[in-house]
């Protein structure tokens, strides 16, 4: 049996990283096996948030069973299951009853040691929230592939989302060699390393106020063996500009979508004529542009004239009315 999908193509030594990712990003067709085109692989996915090269006919695997569809066959009705995968951790939403056997099915389905369920909203200047363990071993300590490097981490301790990976590639892939690269709120260091290990001759630094995780981005630098990465841990308003007192940067990371704009100023103080700000943050899903304009205008004042938007792009869902943007804009005097 076979079923159309859009899909991605890429080469053959790409492609377990790729389904790998895509997987992480929920993108990827589980139930419809990837093939062979000369020296590529061509992965089906769903088509909702990765630019897909086309549509094909792929191969149903008739072994396959996802969460959904065995609660399905149970006859189970279950209000919400949903969950992301980090290294050998679950995190997970359930709601409806049955919370420890569903938990079973998604260790055994993905393959992980634990499986915990969010017990409180993101907290505090950290944004951590609370875990229960619902399933297997409490250890909240695991390490994370995407994009050709390692990232350890305490999901407990530190924030991370493997929603970004799609937008930590696309951000690397923008910068060039040569760049100084500014990566604001960098947590456990994600974007700070992607961009490091694909582009090996700029300049990367990251400052991250959370103690817990600057010591994670630390021990990740060195895991990845990165010589141009580096961690500064405190405060931006106060470690930024003294590192601009020689020279600003050519590109900004700003992966705060809560709050973010009220640092858009001390970006666009951080930048170079020329340079780039990516921007992220929650929007109104019915106006996202203009909501996010008024954002920055209310922060920057004039200066919002000095900012042309090159690109954006939904990121992700957030809820029934919000979602998750990025911007790209390029200062201009």
């Amino acid at each position: 049996m076979e079923k159309e999908s859009y899909f991605v193509k890429v080469p053959k030594g790409k492609a377990g990283e790729k389904i790998k990712e895509l997987n992480q990003k929920k993108e990827l067709r589980v139930e419809l096996k990837p093939k062979k085109e000369g020296e590529f692989i061509l992965i089906p996915i769903k088509g909702n948030q990765t630019s897909p090269d086309g549509r094909e006919k792929f191969k149903v695997r008739k072994e396959h069973k996802s969460v959904k569809d065995t609660l399905k066959e149970r006859g189970e009705k279950i209000k919400k299951c949903r969950y992301e995968v980090i290294g050998e951790i679950a995190i997970c939403e359930i709601e409806g009853g049955k919370e420890k056997e569903i938990a079973e099915l998604i260790a055994k389905t993905n393959n992980v040691r634990s499986v915990y369920a969010k017990a409180s909203a993101l907290e505090g200047e950290y944004r951590v929230r609370k875990l229960k363990l619902l399933y297997g071993e409490d250890n909240p300590i695991t390490t994370y592939k995407e994009n050709g490097v390692r990232i350890a981490l305490d999901v407990k301790k530190v924030f991370f989302s493997p929603r970004l990976s799609y937008e930590r590639a696309r951000i690397a892939s923008l910068t060039k060699n040569g760049e100084r690269v500014l990566v604001m709120f960098a947590g456990v260091g994600p974007f700070a390393l992607v961009i490091g290990k694909q582009k090996k001759e700029a300049k990367v630094i990251g400052v991250e106020i959370n103690e817990e995780a600057c010591k994670y981005f630390e021990k990740n630098i060195k895991l990845n063996k990165l010589s141009n990465v580096e961690c500064f841990c405190g405060d931006v308003r106060e470690i930024v500009p003294k590192l601009i007192e020689k020279e600003k940067f050519d590109r900004i990371v700003m992966p705060l979508p809560k709050e973010g704009e009220h640092f858009i100023k001390l970006a666009f103080e951080a930048l170079k004529k020329g340079g780039i700000i990516h921007f992220y943050t929650f929007v109104k899903r019915s106006n996202p542009l203009e909501d996010a304009w008024k954002k920055i205008s209310q922060n920057l004042n004039l200066n919002s004239k000095c900012l042309k938007l090159e690109f954006w792009r939904k990121v992700r869902e957030y809820s029934k009315d919000i979602i998750q943007i990025v911007l790209d804009l390029k200062k201009v005097c």
